[in-house]
């Protein structure tokens, strides 16, 4: 070193001195020393080992580089970034061209050039998780370590730590999901689509005769967790799907939730459809669409053919959001309603009301049974229609009017949006009373007026309003005396109060009856089973109506008769009910007897009745011919005469309606015309 000091300072003329000072400044070039300040080197305990930049192509360093500052975090928050540039250089004036520092970039040697900008490529792209890395970038001198007794090494090192967040959709994303048969050498379930880590929704045809499979999903390694159905279960665990019906439904997910990254777990949900197939029994397979009986009905969709996915419905209802009700007699089935322009679908459970919105305007649907080996489907068409209320009876016709207090919408909707005349009438309106009914009111018309016997009441029951209307000018005929019964000889006070009792009870229970009848007629059907629904047998049951209906309500509905009307006696249906005489004496009947004819017709047994004057009075008449020596023709009309009493008390304790039948006989046996219900 001495030598080329001396040859340098023989050479100090002023031009000389003013290159050595500028040179001091930069690089020193050609191996010549720097004259200020006199530049160490390697080996030398002042060797220059720092950075002169620090800077990278994405996001910012934390904090600004300085070159006395060796801990930097540098976040890229962009996902999406696949690799980043570390540009660093060093202070050139600290150094002779021959005599640079060693570079490293992680314990590895970065090859430089003083007169070239180099870059260190950090690569992002490894996988689809966070980065979360350190790079460590050192200078060195040279020479290594040096000294005695430890050497040691002339060295700075800058950390740099490099933190990205994952790629959150593909860490969230499945790489395999798949099922198969279980006890089986794992024969897989028929999958559709084939399985693609972007596509959220698969269908498995199960084999027939299976009841669970067993199903295996696998998330990335990145993922923090797995449910089934909301329900954490161990990740790229397998899990068994039982499948109680022929379609199941389950959602599956793989999250990622790490609260260095996100706030909110983010999670990809894949939507699993499971279908088995069912054999039915096609000849008793049995399935109905009803709505709830306030909001509206369904019935089946006539001139269908003999097959069941040619049978449909059609629904009219007055609300927006009918409550639908499916029956279906095989409970293992799935079924949907699905609109037919907009695909939409409701699932529908058995036994259970689904709201459906419909809107104004007349719409059609596919009932779709799903999981059955035949295909099953049936079209409905829905109509919101037109109230009865909206149109007019024409004259002699009164709006039908719910007399069982059951607000049933089948008694008040027409057919369609619009209620019609012509088409509506029968449905929505009922003959109206005759004006010869007053009379049963205590009803009569003014002096000098008679009743018009081809007229018809404004109301029901005939009232003061119908006076004027009925009776027209005219003269009355004499009235027929009062009927008699029993013998001349018991004609006393309470005698002639009994007889007088049972005239105006036989003409009261004459409008009952009539009404009672006039009910069961405008429902179709009765209590007593008859074939009355589609030519099957069909009985009038109130526990159609309740929520639940009993049975879930299968056979309700027959035939789209009325709601209160149910099936009985055949396929799958229940017995029909046990029915009995609710007319004559009842002093035998059994409990079932008697209970029976008052749910039925409200009729009491005359055995709790016995406070009633014409009861005493009728048994006492009844007694005293009993007691009497008479001839045996006197007998016979005796006997007669005891039969009509028991008849008579018997019908007084009926409270609302008796049958027709036995309101006929009291009539004959005491010489009046029986009604005729052929209205």
């Amino acid at each position: 070193m001495a030598p080329r000091r001396r040859a340098l300072l023989s050479a100090s003329s002023a031009s000389a001195s003013g290159l050595a000072l500028a040179a001091a400044a930069a690089l020193c070039l050609g191996g010549r020393r720097c004259l200020a300040g006199e530049l160490a080197s390697p080996g030398d305990a002042n060797y220059w080992t720092k950075l002169g930049t620090l800077s990278s192509s994405e996001g910012q360093l934390d904090p600004t580089f300085s070159q006395d500052v060796t801990e930097y975090m540098l976040t890229v928050d962009n996902n999406q970034v696949k690799s980043l540039s570390l540009t660093f250089g060093l202070d050139l004036s600290k150094y002779d061209s021959t005599e640079l520092p060693k570079l490293l970039v992680n314990n590895e040697d970065f090859d430089y050039s003083p007169v070239e900008t180099r870059a260190y490529i950090i690569p992002l792209d490894e996988s689809i998780g966070p980065v979360d890395k350190v790079y460590t970038i050192k200078v060195a001198d040279p020479n290594g370590a040096t000294g005695w007794p430890i050497p040691r090494e002339n060295a700075h090192e800058y950390n740099v730590h490099v933190k990205q967040p994952p790629d959150f959709d593909a860490v969230i994303q499945a790489v395999q999901i798949k099922a198969y048969v279980p006890h089986t050498d794992k024969e897989q379930v028929k999958q559709e689509p084939a399985f693609d880590p972007l596509t959220k929704a698969y269908q498995f045809k199960v084999p027939n005769g299976h009841d669970e499979v067993k199903l295996q999903m696998n998330c990335t390694r990145f993922a923090t967790g797995m449910t089934v159905d909301g329900k954490a279960v161990e990740i790229n665990s397998t899990q068994t799907v039982a499948l109680p019906t022929a379609v199941k439904k389950i959602n599956v997910q793989c999250i990622y939730d790490d609260s260095a990254w996100t706030s909110v777990a983010a999670q990809k949900t894949y939507a699993l459809t499971f279908e088995r197939t069912i054999e039915i029994d096609t000849d008793n397979f049995q399935i109905a669409l009803n709505i709830s009986a306030d909001q509206g009905y369904c019935v089946m969709r006539p001139g269908m053919g003999e097959e069941h996915n040619s049978t449909g419905f059609v629904c009219r209802f007055r609300v927006g959001t009918p409550n639908f009700l499916l029956l279906i007699t095989e409970s293992n089935l799935d079924v949907v309603l699905e609109e037919d322009t907009t695909g939409k679908q409701r699932i529908m459970r058995s036994g259970l009301f689904v709201p459906v919105s419909i809107p104004d305007q007349r719409t059609y649907f596919t009932l779709r049974v799903l999981g059955t080996d035949i295909p099953l489907e049936y079209p409905v068409e829905t109509i919101r229609a037109g109230e009865c209320s909206t149109m007019s009876c024409p004259e002699g016709k009164l709006h039908r009017k719910d007399i069982m207090n059951i607000e049933a919408a089948y008694a008040h909707l027409c057919k369609a949006e619009v209620c019609s005349a012509k088409r509506d009438t029968a449905r929505c309106c009922k003959d109206a009373p005759r004006c010869t009914t007053m009379a049963l009111h205590d009803l009569s018309c003014p002096a000098e007026h008679v009743i018009d016997m081809g007229r018809h009441c404004e109301h029901e029951p005939c009232n003061v309003k119908d006076i004027d209307h009925c009776c027209v000018k005219g003269t009355a005929p004499a009235p027929a005396p009062e009927p008699h019964s029993g013998s001349s000889g018991h004609h006393g006070h309470h005698g002639h109060h009994g007889h007088h009792k049972n005239w105006k009870l036989r003409h009261h229970l004459h409008w009952i009856i009539r009404h009672k009848m006039e009910w069961y007629r405008s429902v179709g059907c009765g209590p007593t089973a008859e074939a009355l629904c589609d030519g099957h047998m069909c009985f009038y049951d109130e526990s159609c109506l309740w929520s639940p209906p009993r049975l879930g309500g299968l056979g309700c509905f027959a035939a789209g008769v009325a709601m209160h009307c149910r099936y009985c006696d055949f396929s799958i249906y229940e017995d029909c009910p046990v029915w009995y005489d609710c007319t004559g004496p009842c002093q035998a009947w059994t409990d079932a007897h008697q209970n029976w004819c008052y749910e039925n017709y409200d009729v009491h047994c005359p055995k709790f009745l016995h406070h009633v004057d014409f009861w005493r009075n009728s048994t006492g008449v009844a007694a005293t011919l009993l007691r009497g020596s008479v001839s045996s023709v006197g007998l016979a009309v005796g006997l007669c005469a005891v039969a009509l009493v028991v008849a008579a008390a018997a019908f007084m304790a009926l409270r609302v309606r008796p049958s027709a039948e036995a309101l006929g006989a009291l009539m004959i046996a005491q010489g009046e015309e029986q009604p005729s219900f052929a209205e």
